[in-house]
């Protein structure tokens, strides 16, 4: 059986007043994939997939802090299939609310 979960990394960007920084959240999910499926069949859904996984996180400016937050979460999880994997072909999008 496929436990199909994994720590994810997440970047976008915040679009601040004199230039854009790049912003990074942490979560466990399962079958990611599907964002790939939400991004072809239905984009106009994918912002809302996104913030369904990363909503909860705290948010992380620096990337080296990410990294280490998601490695010590991933402690907490018996089994992660896909380990601890940065995603970043969202880095130019506007996560939502921020």
């Amino acid at each position: 059986m496929s436990a199909d979960n994994g720590i994810y990394i997440l970047q976008t960007t915040h679009f601040e007043p004199d230039e854009p920084r790049p912003i990074y959240r942490v979560a466990h999910a399962q079958d990611i994939n599907n964002l790939e499926w939400v991004e072809k069949e239905e984009p106009y859904n994918l912002g809302a997939a996104l913030f369904m996984i990363w909503s909860e996180s705290p948010v992380f400016y620096e990337e080296e802090a990410a990294w280490k937050y998601a490695y010590a979460i991933s402690k907490d999880y018996k089994i992660l299939e896909y380990g601890v994997t940065q995603i970043d072909k969202y880095k130019d999008l506007h996560f939502f609310g921020d």
